[in-house]
């Protein structure tokens, strides 16, 4: 843990030596399934009382008020992710740490194109190993969860991730934004059968990759929905990317798979999209997401510069009944 991290008052009793939380457990039975319909129908009321993409204004990210915290937590709850808007446009890295210490999902995720301080900037790259990676590129970025190439079982499950906009694309670069929730409820709709089906234990396996650390240097075979042992909710692993994915070749989850991809892709009334603008961010309980492309400008202040920090926690108190 960042030693400027450590001297906040929100570290207190986060240990710095903390290893990443277990893995979730699969989804199984009625209970657990009716469980999260219950939560996503009730859910579903939000979209209409509420505006889902309104921004939520931070005076100091380092400081949040009681006010403001508490207005975060209620989006994250309703929608599983918020939009919000630092005052000051502050858009220092250190941000996003001391935002998830006082939001409690603490220690973040030190991946293979994290910079020192565990935060990513992610931007276009040129050198290195980041432009063999396409959010190291000005390319579109399909529909994901983040992390989804660790699997349930490696101990490095990301429950939560901040998403912060130093400087946005002269054109393009809009990300989207839906909750997992609302995406099993509307496949439940559909059939019953069809969130059952992905939550196999070996609904897809991602293929070893041997420029990546020893971690991801194995297959990984998992569920596509699983419920988290810990808080109970949903956890959903999945990419729309169509190579260096394995899915299981039984005829149900190939039919699952296709008509959740058709599900995703349709559900227009509860997506948000929107290009944040420097200063702006986006705090969730790892939802999925997408990114267009874009063209960045000639000069260095017209280079699209996103930090992002993930977390191996969902973010405390953002259950809703059910």
């Amino acid at each position: 843990m960042n030693q400027e991290y450590q001297n906040h008052p929100a570290s207190a009793g986060v240990d710095p030596r903390a290893q990443p939380e277990g893995p979730g457990r699969f989804l199984a039975g009625p209970k657990a399934i009716l469980s999260v319909v219950s939560r996503a129908k009730c859910k579903l009321g939000h979209y209409d009382r509420s505006p889902v993409g309104s921004i939520v204004e931070i005076r100091d990210p380092r400081c949040l008020s009681p006010t403001e915290r508490s207005e975060l937590l209620r989006r994250l709850t309703e929608f599983n992710f918020v939009i919000y808007q630092t005052r000051s446009n502050s858009s220092k890295k250190t941000d996003l740490g001391f935002l998830g210490l006082q939001l409690g999902i603490g220690r973040t995720d030190h991946n293979f194109c994290a910079d020192d301080d565990d935060i990513s900037s992610v931007q276009v790259c040129q050198q290195g190993d980041r432009p063999g990676y396409i959010p190291y590129t000005d390319r579109p970025l399909g529909w994901h969860t983040d992390g989804y190439y660790y699997g349930n079982r490696s101990g490095r499950v990301i429950r939560s991730f901040i998403l912060h906009c130093v400087t946005p694309a002269p054109q393009g670069g809009e990300n989207a934004f839906i909750d997992p929730d609302v995406v099993f409820l509307l496949l439940h709709e559909i059939d019953e059968s069809l969130p059952v089906t992905l939550s196999n234990p070996s609904a897809f396996t991602i293929p070893p990759d041997s420029g990546q650390p020893v971690d991801r240097q194995f297959s990984r075979t998992g569920p596509v929905f699983s419920i988290d042992s810990d808080s109970r909710a949903l956890h959903m692993r999945y990419t729309a990317r169509r190579h260096n994915i394995l899915w299981n070749p039984d005829p149900r989850i190939t039919e699952a798979a296709k008509c959740l991809k058709e599900v995703i892709e349709q559900a227009s009334r509860y997506t948000v999209t929107r290009k944040l603008e420097s200063g702006q961010g986006v705090i969730c309980n790892n939802v999925l997401h997408r990114r267009s492309g874009f063209v960045n400008g000639d000069s260095d202040a017209a280079q699209r510069l996103i930090y992002r920090a993930r977390f191996y926690k969902r973010v405390p108190g953002t259950l809703p009944p059910g």
